[in-house]
């Protein structure tokens, strides 16, 4: 039997579910977000527009393939307050317990979403 994989529900989940990785409060308080992300992602203006419209300094890493992003962050203490990572390889990093679960109060435009892209019971 062939299981489909939605794209667009892979990215979310796995967006969301590694966006939390531990470190993320101290840099926040400081005014930095320290994010990485695949290379060629985003679009060119992607980062100034957030710096300006919520006033935070973002530093931007990127990476190419998911064995180099695991590298440091199984290293620990990654610094990162967001990380993209592909949702076939993250389920390895649960087990490490580098990951913070998720407080959806937190998020409160979650209720938008729709169930059939993001299935909340995994977190």
């Amino acid at each position: 039997m062939k299981t489909f994989r939605h794209p667009i529900k892979d990215a979310i989940v796995s967006s969301v579910a590694t966006a939390l990785v531990i470190g993320s409060s101290a840099a926040m308080a400081a005014g930095t977000l320290n994010v990485t992300n695949w290379a060629e992602y985003i679009a060119e203006d992607t980062i100034s527009n957030f710096e300006k419209e919520y006033d935070v300094k973002v530093i931007y890493d990127v990476y190419d393939s998911a064995e180099a992003i695991d590298a440091k962050l199984l290293a620990g203490s990654s610094g990162y307050d967001v990380v993209s990572h592909s949702s076939s390889d993250v389920g390895r990093l649960i087990p490490a317990g580098i990951l913070q679960k998720i407080d959806k109060s937190r998020i409160p435009n979650l209720k938008h979403m729709r169930l059939g892209i993001l299935d909340l019971s995994i977190f």
